[in-house]
């Protein structure tokens, strides 16, 4: 949506009421005037601010970085009152679910059965009871009727208020179908923001579909705006109405509340292409259909691109759609479950850019949205480490865990104190995931060493507990391994007098977990050869020797092992025959070869032993069972992918029986290497150069024709 700061909500202007309004109670919504600071351009709730954290011990204030400031006493609680946006699912029906919105408690379409509220108490619990719809799946009579009428505090749709009317309420307030329909609300504590309502266009926009009506939920001290319609058409089917008279907010909106994704699908995308940027989608729960009759209009928009009530169709909808609508966020909320903490989806949109981290539009999980949002907000704390492995076993029951949450539970991390420093950098990096590692180096200087052994450390812990701790630190070996995150988060931090590369540390994690005997550890091979891109190394230059004291790959592989499992090795190297070759510095020597060809009458397969089988379950086997492996075959996918170098390769094929030719090598292979990639440049500029010339005479050909 624009961004909060520049906007203006013309809400504090509103009345007490809609003109339709239909007030029974002089205390429901007291006669005041919209605060000032609901006139001023709101500023963003966060933000990073200069603060004493970020300095080196010892410095002056001029070097500090930036940090999130920190609120402080009275007003902290004030605003933290006043920024809380939940949502928790309660009861049995479709569109039951509790709003908190800015400090009021909003209790919308109450389905009370199956949850612990009691409706007799509704009155005393929440400020005030929503109804959307007057249709049964929403208005649920059984719940309503044990409310005490006279006590609770509605506010209705304008079907819906018909009905209630006729309940002999006391509080009710009517919003009409239109832009009359607004009015703004106050909880029962005097620091809660108060929160606009308005009406807008909701499902029914054709002759034969009944008419109902959407509604945005405005917080008026920062601006978070929340759209919501009961059968999940906000503004009508994918956000289409032309309505006259549709608020400014409607097309503002920052969280989509839905009962369908196969309907939020295209209200977010209309949305988003009348310029709005959604934080997130809210999915409320249920199955099924909400309508028992299917609309017309239904099966058309599914032939024409739409989707079913999934979530993973739903992220590929807005991932093929680009950003911004790539960038919204799915939630998914528990029937009876947690409150999902909608700001949490913000302020990943918000900080996490300045951490440099992006996150994709995927559905994230209740419990992470928040942590990520703590680690990108919050002060340092240690115990944001959690429970962690400190030494690899043979076992996983025999491995040793420091769990930071319980050792310093009454300790407050300052990074101020020099012992406080080093300590956080090291663990960090040690044990954080990218988020909590992001967040650390951008509160050391770049000259400055983090922690005790410099940045190494995130690439030296997964090497201790080898093919368990490699898969264990997968997806943050897998970032910092990335070229362009190598570069910027990596080189700056390395000792002058230390060169390194992502290519040399991929290839020590490769000897880490040859030979590939068991399910995990060929797991943990392919991830490391095939996502991180490691070789067998054939040089010294090319093996990581300040992470881990060791030969080359070769040598590791056929000295350290047994020719067993460097067959192996070989194997599952060379498994795709159709991939490019060996580059000159991975492929072995005719020693090598001599070597491999004690594995020509040898059995490969093996019975895992009992630790293996403790380790990894009783059914895992060798992963060989199931291949069809043979030492010619070996042979014929070592040349296929030139394991070796010319002279090995004639030897192994002499050995089966198969027929070499020799390749290139040495300085004739690279002249061809470079040929070869000039030649690829001239045609890529010769396609560009057609697709110009077919362009262009198009254009001619419609401008004659016009």
């Amino acid at each position: 949506m624009a961004s909060h700061t520049s906007r203006r909500c013309p809400l504090v202007c509103v009345t007490v009421v809609a003109m339709t309004a239909l007030w029974t109670s002089p205390a429901f919504c007291s006669d005041q005037s919209a605060s000032a600071s609901t006139y001023r351009r709101l500023s963003p709730l966060w933000g990073f601010q200069p603060s004493r954290l970020t300095r080196r011990p010892g410095t002056s204030d001029s070097s500090r970085l930036v940090q999130v400031s920190r609120a402080s006493g009275e007003d902290k609680g004030f605003a933290d009152l006043q920024r809380i946006l939940r949502v928790q699912a309660v009861g049995s029906g479709r569109g039951s679910f509790i709003l908190e919105m800015g400090g009021i408690r909003i209790l919308v379409n109450p389905n009370l059965e199956g949850s612990s509220l009691q409706p007799e108490n509704v009155h005393e619990e929440f400020d005030y009871v929503f109804l959307s719809s007057e249709e049964p799946e929403f208005f649920h009579r059984p719940t309503v009727n044990k409310m005490k009428l006279t006590k609770v505090k509605f506010v209705t749709s304008q079907k819906a208020g018909q009905e209630l009317a006729k309940m002999m309420v006391r509080n009710l307030a009517v919003l009409q179908n239109g832009p009359g329909g607004q009015c703004y609300l106050q909880g029962k504590d005097k620091a809660a923001a108060a929160v606009g309502v308005l009406s807008a266009p909701g499902s029914g926009s054709f002759p034969w579909e009944k008419q109902e009506q959407g509604f945005i939920f405005v917080n008026l001290e920062t601006g978070a705006a929340v759209a919501y319609e009961a059968f999940g058409q906000f503004l009508s089917r994918g956000a289409s109405s032309n309505k006259p008279d549709i608020p400014e907010e409607a097309y503002q909106v920052d969280f989509l509340i839905t009962p369908s994704l196969a309907e939020g699908a295209g209200v977010a995308a209309g949305l988003t292409e009348k310029g709005a940027k959604l934080q997130a989608v809210l999915r409320l729960p249920g199955e099924g259909p909400i309508q028992e009759e299917e609309s017309p209009m239904a099966a058309l928009d599914k032939a024409f691109g739409g989707i079913d009530d999934d979530p993973d169709q739903f992220l590929n909808f807005l991932k093929d759609r680009g950003p911004p609508l790539s960038d919204t966020q799915l939630l998914m909320a528990e029937a009876n479950g947690p409150p999902v903490d909608l700001l949490c989806a913000r302020m990943l949109m918000l900080q996490l850019p300045v951490l440099n981290l992006q996150v994709d539009s995927r559905m994230l999980p209740l419990h992470l949205s928040k942590e990520l949002a703590a680690v990108a907000t919050q002060l340092p704390d240690i115990r944001w480490l959690g429970r962690q492995i400190l030494m690899w076993c043979g076992k996983p029951q025999e491995d040793l865990w420091n769990d930071f949450a319980v050792l310093h539970q009454s300790q407050t991390t300052d990074l101020e104190i020099t012992g406080h420093r080093g300590y956080f950098g090291e663990k960090a990096l040690r044990f954080g995931g990218v988020d909590i590692i992001l967040r650390t180096l951008a509160l050391f200087q770049a000259d400055e060493r983090v922690g005790n052994h410099g940045i190494l450390d995130i690439f030296s812990e997964p090497l201790h507990g080898r093919f368990r701790s490699i898969l264990h630190f997968a997806p943050r070996t897998e970032f910092f391994l990335r070229p362009d995150n190598f570069r910027r988060y990596i080189l700056p931090r390395l000792d002058r007098d230390r060169t390194l590369t992502p290519q040399q540390i991929a290839n020590t994690m490769l000897v880490m977990v040859a030979p590939p005997q068991t399910p995990l550890k060929l797991e943990a091979f392919r991830l490391v050869t095939e996502r991180f891109g490691a070789f067998l190394a054939a040089s010294l230059s090319d093996m990581a020797i300040c992470l881990c004291c060791t030969s080359t790959g070769w040598e590791e592989v056929f000295c350290n092992a047994d020719i067993r499992g460097a067959a192996r090795v070989l194997w599952h190297l060379c498994e795709d025959v159709e991939a490019p070759a060996f580059p000159a510095a991975a492929r072995g020597s005719r020693s090598y070869a001599e070597m491999l060809l004690e594995a020509q009458h040898l059995h490969l397969v093996r019975n895992l032993d009992d630790f293996e089988l403790e380790l990894e379950g009783e059914d895992a086997q060798d992963p060989l069972l199931v291949e069809d492996y043979s030492f010619t075959l070996l042979v014929q996918r070592c040349v296929a992918r030139r394991a070796f170098e010319n002279a090995g390769l004639q030897l192994l094929c002499e050995a089966v029986g198969l027929s070499f030719t020799g390749l290139p090598e040495g300085a004739e292979e690279e002249s061809l290497k470079q040929a070869t990639e000039e030649e690829q440049r001239a045609i890529t500029a010769l396609g560009l150069t057609c697709t110009h010339l077919a362009e262009d005479a198009r254009a001619s050909k419609r401008s004659r024709e016009s």
